[in-house]
């Protein structure tokens, strides 16, 4: 699918390509930002306020503050291009993948993937390895407002702009496969203990649809999608829970 026109599209891809000057940029707000957070945190021991007693309190404002610190590369990769966008196109290109048969079928396909995935979780692993029920009451936080604001929408828009936008991007300017390696490596890491296997198949799968579909939109959508779904297991879970089923 063309999302854009071929002359857009070759000065889109021009644009998106990363020189010295702008990793110099990338470093530089990197650093500003590594030095508000030890700011922040200095003022917070000075003034005595127990941040993070209130984030273990309230979850999910830790959550979102999580992918706030993100939002400054979200606003470098967004800003570097000179092809101008507009909400109004972006809302076009969505409407376009939407009417394309592919990408429905990636959607589909990562959809039947994750409800696989949770049935096997919940119904046939071993209690002796993972205490799926302590996991999903742990993070019953994503249910507030701010959870699920954080889950569906910031952290998509984040966490693909990040290992997608510019980190595929760029290593993919000397090797696309290595580009593969080490964006979905980094997004494994970024997860934490909460990694798994299925963490290295999504990072695969969303920069293969941002490729195959020429827009950081497609693994945002994906990505968007897959958080609901997790979501609604939070929710079906609870219910089952509260009526002991």
């Amino acid at each position: 699918m063309e999302s854009l026109s071929n002359e857009k599209m070759t000065q889109y891809q021009k644009d998106r390509s990363y020189g010295t000057k702008d990793l110099i940029r990338l470093l530089i707000i990197s650093l500003i930002v590594s030095i508000l957070i030890f700011i922040s945190f200095a003022l917070f021991r000075l003034y005595k306020i127990p941040i993070f007693s209130i984030f273990e309190q309230n979850p999910d404002i830790g959550l979102l503050v999580d992918y706030l610190i993100f939002l400054p590369f979200v606003w470098f990769y967004y800003r570097k291009p000179r092809l101008i966008t507009s909400i109004w196109s972006k809302m076009k290109e969505i409407v376009k993948l939407f009417s394309n048969q592919e990408f429905i079928r990636c959607l589909i396909l990562l959809i039947s993937i994750k409800f696989i995935f949770l049935f096997l979780m919940c119904f046939f692993a071993s209690n002796e390895f993972m205490d799926f029920s302590g996991f999903f009451r742990n993070k019953e936080f994503v249910l507030k407002p701010l959870g699920i604001l954080t889950t569906v929408i910031l952290a998509p828009i984040c966490e693909e702009v990040i290992f997608r936008g510019l980190i595929f991007g760029a290593v993919k300017q000397f090797n696309q496969y290595f580009a593969y390696m080490v964006s979905v490596s980094l997004f494994y890491v970024y997860h934490g203990a909460e990694a798994s296997y299925l963490h290295i198949l999504l990072g695969i799968f969303f920069a293969f649809t941002f490729v195959r579909f020429n827009t950081l939109l497609a693994p945002i959508i994906l990505h968007s999608a897959h958080n609901m779904i997790f979501i609604l297991s939070l929710i079906i879970f609870r219910m089952f829970d509260k009526y002991g089923v």
